[in-house]
């Protein structure tokens, strides 16, 4: 979990000296008139964004940390990286998959940087689907905030967005005799896992008004990843 810890910082360390506003500039004429909100931005100005973020740098300090290997040069593999945001299927080799999902984590922050600089322009408070209104990403966890309302966030560019908080984010169903949670005791008193009998599957909750240990709802995250894996093995 090391890794996911080092993106994290690295990701919070960026945006603490990030000037917003080039990105804001750069958007100042674009009209967000339909979801997601990256469907409203040219090609041209997302390249230049990835430009001005420089996301590589991030990757390269982990690559050098973690001895990540890619056995290709690196505009090869920014070349892919591309393709898969916009959606095609890309052959990969399955040794390099844990690879390629660490940097891919990477590449959400330039679309970081756009919801930071557009979130005062766009309203999204009717918006309740499973998909990122932003990036168009899947959610990665859910969080409960102290009042009580539900917050999806998204697996690529962190965006949390409000959803019905009686209602599966991955089949949509509402049927609350089909939905159940397990909610675990002690030091992770804030996790719930939720269980959804129409799909099968299952997602992670985390309640906020109890997260004691951890400074950030994304630590906490992270370091409750392990209980995931001991629910999916059962």
């Amino acid at each position: 979990m090391e890794i996911y810890k080092d993106i994290l910082k690295l990701r919070e360390d960026f945006f603490k000296d990030f000037d917003l506003d080039k990105i804001k500039n750069l958007l100042d004429d674009t009209k967000f008139e339909k979801l997601p909100i990256i469907d409203n931005i040219s090609d041209e100005k997302i390249s230049e964004i990835i430009k001005i973020i420089e996301p590589k740098n991030i990757i390269l300090k982990l690559m050098e940390k973690y001895d990540l290997k890619l056995d290709e040069n690196f505009s090869d593999f920014e070349e892919k990286i591309v393709k898969i945001l916009d959606g095609e299927e890309i052959d990969i080799d399955e040794e390099k998959l844990n690879t390629y999902e660490i940097i891919f984590r990477v590449y959400g922050v330039p679309f970081t940087a756009i919801w930071k600089a557009i979130k005062d322009k766009i309203d999204l408070s009717k918006f309740d689907e499973n998909f990122c209104p932003i990036c168009g990403g899947s959610f990665d966890y859910a969080y409960i905030d102290e009042e009580g309302k539900k917050f999806l966030v998204c697996d690529l560019c962190r965006y949390p967005w409000r959803y019905t908080r009686v209602k599966c984010p991955i089949c949509e169903n509402e049927d609350q005799n089909k939905l159940s949670y397990l909610q675990f005791e002690g030091d992770y008193e804030f996790v719930r896992i939720y269980q959804c009998e129409n799909c099968s599957e299952s997602h992670k909750v985390l309640l906020v008004d109890k997260i004691k240990k951890y400074p950030s709802v994304e630590l906490a995250n992270i370091e409750t990843i392990p209980l995931e894996f001991a629910i999916d093995e059962k």
